[in-house]
């Protein structure tokens, strides 16, 4: 009886496949966003960072939110990223199948704290579209941590006056007790200078070489690792080890700035004990402090009292200017090509090139200077400007010698130099005139015989003897001399040409198809190369081994048009985590690395065929 029921009402079957399918659908109603405020485990210490995370869950997968926060007073509050982290599961109840998502976002903040005390944390603020979520205020203790006279930290120069985009170094000086040399596990240097990006800019710290001694500076925007010195000084009957670095700035805003000293915490390991293996390990420690003076520093802008015309910016000392012309023999109004190169001790990137056309440069009624602002570059520690200009008057015998200023904050006043003057040859423009076109005379009526030659219109002054002395220029206006002679073949020009485009057609597929033989056996030979280097790689250490396989595979992409990025780019990326994943935390399955990315290889070998 049921199975007639169905064979005469067939939609009962689609309603009870709606009503099924509906059981199994995920819930997309979740709970309200939930914010969590963690913090790294106390005690807290002035100027060491405190890491403080907003985690809220709740949140839909996209957009990414955003993190808000207000600094305390007395502390910076920094933040460093937004980790998303997303989790699923299942639930079978009642012969229903219930999958919940979880999304949860997590705000990461550095706190620093300048002064001990009570520190209270505002609530910090996580925001996806019109959702909006805050943590619960929270306070923490922050307790200092006495001065150490065996620790000195400190800035040179204290105190200075400096002038607006001059190129200043600073030295970074740390003391350190020569006792403590092996005591001392960790330190964290921080300095408020190092934060102000807006108002000081440092310029091309040096990168320092593999197994070299380096200061470690912590900042916002993560650790900078300077090249160090190390020197032994005795002061007060102490030795010291001095570990000193240098670093460039320059100042972007003027005015007067007081900016805390710069600070240096470190852990000192009071007792070892030896571990399960016999290796040292520290049993108990204590921790080391020490502040720097505070600075005092002056900005002020190059005065404008005696400021020259040819002042652009420069702000150093012992600057050139050298001037090369790509031609010194041009008629009256052909371009010429200048190259201004400046040299000097001074910041190049911010100095420009003042006008050419004043006193003291290039006479406006004898060149004229093209209208487009030249962007200088920087070459062989020298700035570069490209200029064109057109010599307007047949007198002029050299590019005159150009002025070039900068102030010099030693000297305090402006000092000027000149280029080398470039002689030049300049001749008169031809002008042709409606005089110096030859016409040829009209022909005569024939008389039944032969046409006689042309007569020239006009009799024109002996030439001298030269390649063209005795040619004809003038235009034949008689039909018949053009027209094909009789017993001529009229197939004859067409089989010519034909035969000319032939050869000319031959010689490009010619050519292209040994083209692309000699760049298929460049291909071959490349992959070769690389596949043995990735076969090779089974006898390295793990961390170099992955690093010569992903520099194998992006050669072997980059001679390939049609290589399997899908594929590859995944497979890169999974070596790029492993090799610079934090402490080495990531492991690899060398083998069947290695064997996919020999799989790679060969099918984009295929595609180069």
């Amino acid at each position: 009886m049921g199975s007639n029921i169905f064979h005469h009402h067939p939609f009962l079957f689609l309603l009870l496949g709606l009503v099924l399918g509906s059981s199994g659908a995920s819930r997309a109603e979740g709970p309200s966003p939930e914010a969590q405020l963690r913090l790294a485990r106390g005690p807290y210490y002035v100027s060491e960072a405190i890491e403080v995370h907003l985690q809220v869950t709740g949140l839909q997968r996209s957009p990414e939110p955003s993190c808000h926060a207000n600094p305390p007073p007395g502390a910076r509050l920094e933040w460093r990223g937004t980790q998303p982290s997303v989790s699923s599961s299942m639930r079978i109840e009642g012969g229903q199948v219930t999958r919940t998502e979880t999304v949860t976002f997590t705000c990461q903040f550095v706190l620093v704290a300048s002064k001990p005390g009570r520190l209270r944390i505002d609530p910090l603020e996580m925001r996806q579209g019109t959702v909006q979520v805050q943590s619960e205020p929270h306070a923490i203790q922050i307790e200092s941590i006495p001065l150490d006279a065996r620790l000195r930290i400190e800035i040179l120069p204290t105190a200075t006056s400096m002038v607006l985009g001059q190129q200043v170094p600073i030295r970074i000086e740390w003391w350190l007790d020569a006792k403590l040399d092996e005591a001392i596990r960790r330190y964290s240097i921080r300095s408020p200078l190092f934060e102000m990006p807006d108002t000081f800019r440092f310029l091309d710290d040096a990168i320092a070489s593999r197994n070299a001694t380096t200061l470690q500076i912590q900042t916002s925007e993560g650790e900078i690792a300077l090249p160090a010195r190390v020197d032994t000084r005795i002061e007060n009957n102490r030795e010291y080890l001095v570990l000193s670095t240098e670093r460039n700035m320059m100042p972007l805003q003027s005015g007067q700035f007081e900016i805390p000293g710069i600070t240096v915490s470190a852990e000192e390991v009071t007792r070892w004990q030896r571990d399960l293996f016999g290796s040292r390990r520290p049993a108990a420690s204590r921790r080391l402090f020490a502040e720097g003076e505070p600075l005092d520093w002056t900005v002020n802008e190059a005065p404008a009292a005696g400021q020259p015309e040819s002042f652009a910016g420069a702000i150093g000392q012992g600057f050139s200017l050298e001037v090369s012309a790509d031609r010194s023999v041009v008629q009256r109004g052909d371009p010429i090509e200048l190259t201004l190169v400046i040299q000097g001790q001074g910041h190049l990137g911010t100095i420009g090139l003042p006008k050419l056309d004043r006193a003291g440069a290039l006479p406006v009624d004898a060149f004229r200077i093209s209208h487009k602002e030249p962007t200088g570059k920087i070459v062989d520690g020298a700035k570069q400007f490209r200029v064109h200009v057109r010599v307007l008057d047949d007198s002029v015998r050299e590019i005159p010698a150009i002025e070039y200023a900068w102030f010099d904050p030693e000297k305090d006043s402006y000092q000027t130099t000149r280029s080398r003057p470039i002689a030049l040859a300049v001749r008169p423009a031809d002008i042709i005139s409606a005089a110096d076109v030859v016409r040829a005379a009209p022909p005569e009526p024939s008389q039944g015989g032969p046409n006689p030659p042309p007569t020239p219109a006009t009799t024109q002054p002996p030439v001298a003897p030269g390649i063209l002395s005795d040619a004809d220029l003038s235009i034949d206006v008689q039909i018949d001399r053009l027209a094909l002679q009789k017993g001529a073949s009229a197939n004859a020009p067409t089989l010519l040409y034909g035969f000319g485009i032939s050869l000319i057609t031959a010689a490009f597929l010619w050519r292209g198809s040994a083209h692309w033989r000699r760049k298929r056996n460049s291909r071959r030979v490349a992959y070769r190369k690389q596949r043995a280097v990735i076969e090779s790689c089974s006898q390295d250490d793990p961390q170099e081994a992955l690093r010569k396989i992903a520099a194998a595979l992006r050669a072997l992409a980059s001679e390939s048009t049609t290589a399997p990025y899908s594929e590859l780019e995944p497979f890169l990326r999974e070596c790029d985590d492993i090799l610079y994943a934090p402490n080495g935390s990531a492991a690899a399955n060398l083998p069947a690395q290695i064997q996919r990315a020999l799989e790679l290889a060969e099918a984009m070998m295929r595609d180069m065929r």
